[in-house]
């Protein structure tokens, strides 16, 4: 996986999980929230392309190494990909809409009347 077809994958998820967090997260100045949370980012980032190697590779090989090829999505699986990211986003708006998000110091302001 260091030199084939999915090369550019295998390298991406290395540099998202390992070394940007890394070089980030070295400099004092840089370990801020701000950098913490751009760090938390590109590791978000290599995970998922980590799960989505997983996924990728194991569906090129066959039994029969006759049959092996390099798989590439489909336009169906971008759709299932962007549909299930869409139903999040919508299911989360629904949460907020009908359980809205209340801070402590408003309850405890409605409870005392300060």
């Amino acid at each position: 996986t260091q030199r084939g077809a999915y090369a550019p994958l295998f390298w991406t998820m290395v540099t998202c999980n390992f070394i940007l967090p890394l070089l980030i997260l070295s400099f004092k100045r840089l370990r801020t929230i701000t950098g913490c949370v751009v760090a938390s980012c590109f590791v978000v980032v290599g995970m998922w392309l980590e799960r989505y190697q997983i996924v990728l590779t194991s569906t090129h090989a066959d039994y029969m190494p006759s049959n092996w090829d390099v798989v590439w999505p489909t336009l169906t699986d971008y759709a299932v990909q962007f549909g299930s990211i869409g139903t999040f986003f919508f299911l989360l708006l629904l949460f907020i809409r009908f359980l809205p998000p209340l801070s402590i110091r408003d309850m405890r302001e409605m409870v005392h009347g300060k």
